[in-house]
């Protein structure tokens, strides 16, 4: 499997915690911590793969763009510009860059192995919803005996435990040598975390995202791409806007 699937792969994979905890929020009118939740998971992304990586595996995170990443990331640039209709189709099509890329490997592995959806995938699926709804119960209990608002309590409590699975992927990659794979994984994983959650999210809850959580991720954007290309000099300020990224949705 080349590394534009395996990095496309992982991020479908690992993003369904946070779309279904996030739709779940939604759906229980908790539009706080469903926007909270997949701006904070996106800002820990960027953190946990592109800049804890690089300082724990320096000779593994190799310089040098992903040319299949870099299409995404600018994307998703112009849509944190403000969620506007070209910014959003800017970030489709940065998307589909990376399914083109991946595509050919893609086809190649389903002829010399097709796949037949099991029935374990609809069980799956149904204990991810399960576990959704708990987990989001539980965050907003914790949130109603902490005093918490429930952007605070999205990005706070359930961010960082929707989150895990993403980041545990792309340092996996990144301890293997797939650098690649790992940049392409967390580009990816935050664009579809904005197409398919975050901007859906405001326009069904009719609370529009705000500008400065948008805009602070957008810096962390910039620098975790400046670490894509050039390694690990700007991985401690990349952490940095990261964190900022956080305090600033929370306080939203």
């Amino acid at each position: 499997m080349g590394e534009p699937t395996l990095g496309l792969a992982a991020a479908l994979v690992a993003d369904s915690p946070e779309l279904a905890t996030a739709a779940v929020a939604l759906i229980e009118g908790r539009g706080g911590i469903s926007q909270g939740v997949l701006i904070g998971a996106c800002a820990l992304n960027l953190a946990g793969v592109v800049g804890v990586g690089c300082l724990l595996y320096p000779t593994r995170a190799k310089r040098g763009w992903a040319s299949y990443g870099v299409p995404a990331f600018l994307g998703l640039g112009s849509c944190l510009a403000g969620g506007t209709a070209p910014g959003f189709s800017l970030a489709a099509l940065g998307l589909g860059a990376v399914v083109l890329q991946a595509r050919g490997s893609i086809q190649k592995a389903a002829v010399r192995r097709p796949v037949r959806p099991p029935f374990a995938v609809l069980g799956a699926l149904l204990v991810l919803v399960a576990a959704s709804w708990a987990l989001v119960g539980l965050v907003a209990a914790a949130g109603r005996h902490l005093g918490l608002a429930g952007s605070v309590a999205g990005v706070a409590l359930l961010a960082p435990i929707t989150a895990a699975p993403n980041i545990y992927a792309g340092l996996l990659l990144v301890r293997s040598g797939r650098w690649q794979a790992a940049t392409a994984e967390c580009f990816a994983s935050n664009a579809i975390n904005l197409l398919l959650g975050l901007f859906p999210v405001a326009a069904a809850s009719g609370a529009p995202v705000g500008a400065q959580p948008l805009v602070a991720l957008a810096i962390a954007t910039a620098l975790a791409l400046v670490v894509t290309g050039w390694g690990r000099g700007g991985a401690w300020p990349l952490v940095g806007a990261c964190v900022a990224t956080l305090a600033v949705a929370a306080a939203r």
